[in-house]
């Protein structure tokens, strides 16, 4: 793999990583435009309702992103391991499972739930000396995203090197 593909083959992931991790739609956004909004329609104190609300929001926000993120990365992958004349086939098997393990696992979160259960309700908590640690479907779904990313870039990476010295693709 040339350098000019290396870099042409990680900038996407990386920029997704970024909007990943500044995207404006937070839970202080969220709970911000539906305070507005029950304000306009006269339940302004209703804070179970704007719980709801905000955390309905938040998981068909975050859920929205997870098809882009894996089509993305997978159909990405194809032209990464496309570097790889020999052996390419094992390549691509392995990060396919490994992209329907973490399928299988987002429609095992989200099925029969309500966009609130998604956000309201612990999908996993593990027991620490500090306490018990909570994550919701939501919280997986934005970890699963950025797995997807560095996941291809970690190929990318593996690829490049693997294809490097030689002059044409192993």
């Amino acid at each position: 793999m040339e350098s000019a593909n290396f870099v042409l083959a990680i900038t996407p992931p990386g920029l997704a990583l970024l909007v990943e991790a500044a995207s404006p739609l937070n839970e202080r956004f969220f709970r911000n435009s539906v305070a507005r909004d029950l304000t306009r329609t006269g339940h302004a104190n209703s804070e179970a309702l704007l719980d709801v609300m905000v955390k309905s929001n938040k998981a068909s926000a975050e859920l929205a992103g997870l098809a882009p993120t894996f089509v993305s990365c997978f159909a990405t992958s194809f032209s990464v391991v496309n570097e790889l004349r020999q052996g390419g086939l094992w390549w691509i098997l392995g990060y396919a499972t490994i992209f329907v393990a973490f399928l299988l696992v987002i429609i095992k979160l989200v099925h029969g739930k309500t966009l609130f259960e998604l956000d309201d309700e612990a999908a996993v908590s593990w027991r620490m000396k500090s306490g018990t640690r909570k994550r919701t479907a939501v919280d997986l779904s934005s970890y699963a995203v950025y797995a997807a990313n560095i996941l291809l870039i970690l190929l990318t990476v593996a690829v490049f090197y693997a294809t490097r010295n030689s002059s044409a693709p192993a």
